[in-house]
């Protein structure tokens, strides 16, 4: 891809659910304010979020440093 679609950690649940509408996309990956790949986010962590309550706290599953 040249241009994904990407989002920062602390993006509200509310707006990555119109993301994913948007752009019709069932995940995607969550970078740092340098563009640095810090995790991803998918649909299925939005059903997590959404169980366990927690709204204004973005999920993401985050990588571990030096991961390829």
């Amino acid at each position: 891809l040249d241009n994904p679609v990407t989002v920062r950690p602390e993006m509200l649940l509310r707006d990555l659910v119109d993301l994913f509408v948007a752009e019709k996309v069932q995940g995607v990956p969550v970078v740092d304010d340098g563009g640095k790949l810090v995790g991803i986010v998918t649909e299925g962590d939005l059903i997590l979020q959404e169980v366990e309550g927690d709204i204004d706290v973005p999920h993401f599953v985050p990588f571990r440093d030096g991961a390829s």
